[in-house]
Formats: structure tokens, sequence, C-alpha cells
């Protein structure tokens, strides 16, 4: 996170060490130790390698980077004849190289399947939602209660109910959505919305998942964030009102905050929006910020 910049956290780990290993054919006396560590969150992937000043003793003319595909390789300056440079170049004991194998800004769903569900009635929402003991930021106001609705919304202050969707700004202000529009979850095929609360320090789970999307944050706003409250709803196999039975949408929203700054999160598959239903996509605080996203309709 320190040499990246940016706050990560990973899920899997592979370390080797070639420990006093000799050239073929070379001076027998000269041996390298050296080590090299994978680690990933399942999203984004690193490589570390390790050095210490002294113990590589023979070049061997190395080749120090990686190559995955196309244009995406790095060969480290000293490879060659030079790399026995490496485990000094910093004047100091040690030296690490860091590199970012895979920065991808595709954030999968979060899994809520197994919490809160929305009840599965028209024009629906749940209970109130706290926004924990910071408040979340939004506009010019710092709200402290949030609604998630079944017509592909989250609310700000009070529940709404509103089926029909409008370009934003509006009469319906604090609102933000990922696909507002008349949905359906009645019936045993409707689908169902779930969602989940997340504060830091909660439970582990928690604390992963804010990590997650604080580093997809931090990287597609090219900035350093670390959210400590997040609400995540999914809208899973959701039908349009009065639409085909057989067309379901499936996407998720996410609103994050560290009490401060605030963002929103909207995740789509390709294939899981069947049908449109002229939604509103964006969001709308009050004045002249809001935001419709070019989809939109």
């Amino acid at each position: 996170s320190n040499s990246q910049q940016t706050v990560f956290s990973g899920s899997w780990m592979l370390v080797a060490t070639w420990d006093q290993v000799k050239a073929f054919p070379g001076n027998s006396a000269n041996t390298n130790t050296f080590q090299g560590i994978l680690i990933t969150n399942g999203w984004r992937s690193y490589a570390v390698f390790t050095y210490k000043c002294g113990l590589l003793e023979w070049s061997g003319e190395a080749t120090i980077g990686f190559y995955a595909e196309g244009d995406f390789y790095m060969n480290h300056p000293l490879s060659g004849v030079n790399s026995t440079q490496i485990a000094c170049v910093n004047g100091g004991l040690w030296n690490n190289v860091v590199y970012s194998l895979k920065v991808s800004f595709s954030l999968p769903f979060l899994d809520v399947s197994t919490v809160l569900k929305l009840p599965k009635f028209l024009d629906a929402t749940s209970g109130s939602i706290q926004t924990g003991d910071l408040g979340f930021p939004i506009g010019n106001s710092t709200q402290n209660e949030v609604y998630v609705s079944t017509n592909g919304y989250f609310s700000f202050g009070r529940p709404i109910t509103a089926f029909e969707a409008f370009p934003f700004p509006n009469d319906f202000n604090y609102l933000v959505a990922p696909f507002w529009s008349d949905i359906d979850i009645r019936g045993g095929d409707g689908g169902e919305i779930y969602y989940q609360v997340h504060s830091r320090g909660s439970n582990s789970v928690s604390d992963e998942l804010l990590d997650e999307v604080s580093v997809f944050v931090s990287n597609s706003q090219q900035t350093v964030f670390n959210g400590s409250w997040m609400l995540v709803a999914t809208w899973d196999q959701v039908k349009a009102y009065s639409g085909d039975p057989f067309n379901n949408n499936t996407f998720q929203g996410i609103l994050i905050t560290n009490g401060s700054r605030s963002y929103a999160v909207f995740t789509y598959k390709c294939g899981l929006l069947e049908w449109s239903g002229g939604a509103t996509i964006g969001f709308y605080a009050e004045g002249d910020f809001y935001m419709n996203h070019p989809l939109s309709g």
C-alpha cells in the first residue's frame, strides 16, 4: 500500500526464496539469494522482488521484470550484466522492487444474498438505515439515514416510493439511483432485493469488503480513500412492472463514506440487464449538484 500509494489488502500470497543458488556454468564460490512474492486480492495483483546488498554475487545477464501479454510487460533497467547492482541500488541493506501486475477497474458484485431483504411489494422501501457515527456527506449536507427502494434507488432523509423515473434534477433530492425504474418483485419469480451495512471495526468481513471497495475507489478516482461505512444493495433478477415476464435485471449499488468524502458505485454485468424501462441512472443532491448518466433512458 505504501509503495504504490494506495490501499490494498491481499487475500492470497505465494513466497519463493532462491537461497545461495549458483550459476550454470559459473564460479562455484559465488552464490545468489533473493526472494519473489506474488500477492493478490482477487482483482488486483502485485509482484514484490526482495534483494539484500551483498547477497547477489553473480549476474548471468539476468532478466528482471514481468510479461503478461501484448504491451503489458516491464524490464528492470538493471537487467543484464548490471543485475547484481539491484541489491544495493538504494544505498541500504535491502531493496524491494514492486510491480503492479493487474489493476482492474471492474469491481465484481459483492455478495449480500444472505442478509436483509426488501418486502416483495410494489414501491416498497427498507426501514431507516443509520449512516454511522459520522453521517453520510452528500451535496452540502450530511445525512444520517438512508432507505433502499424496490424501484432501484437510495433515498436520504425519508423513504420515497416514486416508481416513475425522471431525469435529475427533479422533485426528489438526496436520491442516488443505480437504475431507477418501475420494478416489480412480487411473486415467487419476481426477484429479490438484498442489502447489507458494513462499519469499520465491526467484524473482519466488513473490514475486508470496505478495504476492497476503498481500493477500487482510490484507483478509479486517482486518490487515497479509506471508507469507514458502506451500504451495499443488490437488485437480483428483478422484473419490470407490466414488462416481459421472462426478462430480468441484476445490478448493485454501493454507498461508501469516510465521514468527509462519499462515493456511489454502481455495478453492472454484461448480459444481466435485459430491460430498460426508461431508467434514470445518476444522483441528485440539491441545486446544480446532480448527474444523469448518458445511458439513462
